[in-house]
């Protein structure tokens, strides 16, 4: 009509740089298969992890830690044979070598310290798994001084609430220190270094680089210790420890494809069924029985750390732009 004045469109949503706009595209993000196969997949790898676990406790009767740590990522690259025979030399091409032997040389670390966890009976596995939730916190930490991320007031407080669970754990004064999870303990700050470094070649590699180095020197470093203790698996052993390298490949797989099919703050959540299987799987397998204070000690270290990933993936979605994400389709 005449002198009618047009009415401007409404701003898309998605165009509108506001935080609010963050819980409601999470909870759209949740009704889509997509997601749903993230959560599943995510589930999944929780279930491989923990039988991994089992898998290790049972051989560590018979084998040394580093042995049983070299077969791990022995089998792992077997398994992934093939897929190096289709790719090639392809991922290899990096400038970036010294990096890739120093992320390979903490995961070796964090890996044998973590079998030598599994290897004490009196340390369970409930309580491996709740202390191995320290590692989102540590790498926290470590980003601040490698990475130069700023440490805000909310980040703190999580961080000082998710140690306070670390400490419900050991509650040390008043009980023994469980050597175990001194372990256990080491093995999360060594992936939390992993973690670090691991973003760190993110920057400038591909992921099937990284993954490649990574079968290479875990299995051609592991072999140097497991070397120094060695002693003859029987065919039992061996067929345990094809399954800890199955086990190995199939939950790193799952967790890298739920990473893919969903955001992180709708599958990382569910991590936290790691300590559930743990406790079943300890029950059944080795008469274990959780004490109330790992529960609560690895549940309020799982809400920080979980806490700390949806803030992080937050402040990440509002920052990044469509050529960031492509870019991350395109090396993945």
């Amino acid at each position: 009509m005449m002198g009618t004045r047009p009415v401007a469109p409404s701003p898309r949503p998605e165009t509108i740089p506001s935080n609010r706009a963050v819980p409601t595209a999470i909870r759209r993000s949740l009704s889509a298969p997509s997601t749903l196969r993230g959560m599943l997949l995510m589930v999944a790898s929780t279930v491989f992890v923990v039988f991994l676990h089992a898998a290790v406790r049972h051989v560590s009767a018979h084998l040394p830690p580093a042995e049983t740590a070299f077969f791990r990522t022995f089998f792992a690259l077997l398994l992934l044979g093939p897929w190096f025979l289709k790719v090639g030399l392809a991922p290899f091409r990096t400038r970036r070598i010294g990096l890739h032997l120093w992320r390979s040389l903490m995961n070796v670390a964090a890996m044998i310290t973590l079998h030598e966890a599994l290897a004490i009976p009196g340390t369970k596995l409930s309580a491996i798994n709740a202390i191995s939730f320290t590692s989102p916190l540590f790498a926290s930490v470590a980003a601040v001084f490698v990475l130069g991320e700023a440490m805000r007031a909310r980040r703190a407080l999580a961080l000082v609430v998710g140690f306070a669970g670390m400490l419900v754990i050991f509650r040390p004064g008043i009980e023994a220190v469980d050597v175990g999870g001194l372990w256990a303990l080491g093995s999360a700050v060594g992936w939390a270094l992993v973690l670090i470094l691991t973003k760190i070649l993110a920057r400038t590699e591909a992921s099937v680089t990284i993954v490649a180095y990574m079968a290479l020197f875990l299995t051609a470093m592991n072999f140097v210790p497991a070397f120094l203790v060695w002693v003859p698996p029987t065919p039992a052993d061996l067929g345990w420890l094809a399954m800890v390298g199955a086990c190995q490949v199939a939950g790193q797989m799952c967790i890298a494809q739920s990473l893919k099919e969903a955001e992180a703050t709708a599958v990382m959540p569910l991590d936290f069924g790691r300590l559930v299987w743990a406790t079943l799987v300890g029950y059944l397998l080795f008469a274990e029985v959780p004490d109330p204070w790992t529960w609560i000690g690895g549940t309020v270290i799982f809400a920080s750390a979980t806490y700390i990933t949806v803030r992080e993936a937050r402040a990440d979605g509002g920052r990044a732009r469509p050529a960031d994400a492509g870019e991350a389709r395109r090396r993945s």
